[in-house]
């Protein structure tokens, strides 16, 4: 994930955590506008963290800028990282499984999407893994011919990068040329892959075309709450769920 941060270290609200021997407290002193159907982009303002460092016995309080530019959009109340795998984006839309074994060669099966934990269920960790567990496995279901596939990913440059945002569509498609069901997901837009279910409605039933394609991509950022620099994300999610369902559908 950018800049190494964890979990934890991005908990809005009040934590603590230990860096070296130093423990702190951070509070976060902006919040996130309120969820909108229609979201619209906020101005961007400062944003300051108050952070207070216990150094040789004594308490040091800071204020610091927040660097939010590259944060979660989506479920970001509690906190605010976004999943850093890309290809996780594409395997939970595309219905993946894992198996997880232990120690005593136990196994068990859980849908991915199930997999990844959000802070609002326990913040304290990312997964599912219980005690002695690895992932052992990434089981894909057999896809029908009529399936469409199409991944988009964005970053600031063109060689290895962290993804501002990417965005993985599959689409059923009827013998009509209707879309019998879709999956939309974002990545680099909330702490797990964040499944657009308004975007997903949005396509069901519906020849995929450019006024579609534009609908469901407005639907895709339904309920997104910006942070302070990060409301860039909003045209650009927008923007690449367009382009993602448009190339699904394109001839080969």
């Amino acid at each position: 994930m950018p800049f190494g941060f964890s979990r934890r270290a991005l908990i809005r609200g009040s934590a603590l955590a230990t860096v070296g021997t130093t423990m702190f407290d951070a509070t976060s002193a902006f919040t996130a506008p309120a969820a909108s159907p229609t979201p619209e982009i906020p101005a961007a303002g400062p944003a300051t963290v108050a952070i207070t460092l216990q150094i040789n016995g004594k308490m040091r309080t800071a204020q610091v800028e927040a660097r939010n530019q590259y944060h979660a959009i989506f479920d970001n109340a509690l906190c605010a990282i976004v999943h850093p795998s890309t290809a996780a984006t594409s395997l939970v839309a595309l219905d993946a499984t894992v198996e997880l074994s232990d120690a005593r060669s136990a196994v068990r099966q859980l849908p991915l999407e199930q997999f990844f934990i959000a802070p609002a269920r326990n913040v304290q960790r990312e997964n599912n893994l219980r005690p002695q567990e690895i992932l052992s496995a990434i089981r894909l279901p057999k896809l029908p011919s009529n399936v469409r596939m199409a991944h988009i990913k964005q970053g600031e440059k063109d060689s290895f990068d962290w993804s501002l945002a990417d965005v993985a569509v599959v689409l059923d498609m009827a013998p009509d040329g209707a879309c019998r069901r879709a999956s939309v997901v974002l990545g680099a837009a909330a702490p797990v892959p964040h499944r657009a279910r308004a975007a997903e409605a949005a396509l069901a039933g519906k020849r995929i075309d450019e006024t579609t394609a534009a609908q469901a991509a407005r639907a895709a950022l339904e309920g997104a709450t910006p942070l302070s620099k990060n409301a860039y994300k909003i045209p650009l999610f927008e923007a690449l769920v367009r382009r993602t369902i448009l190339k699904a559908v394109a001839p080969a």
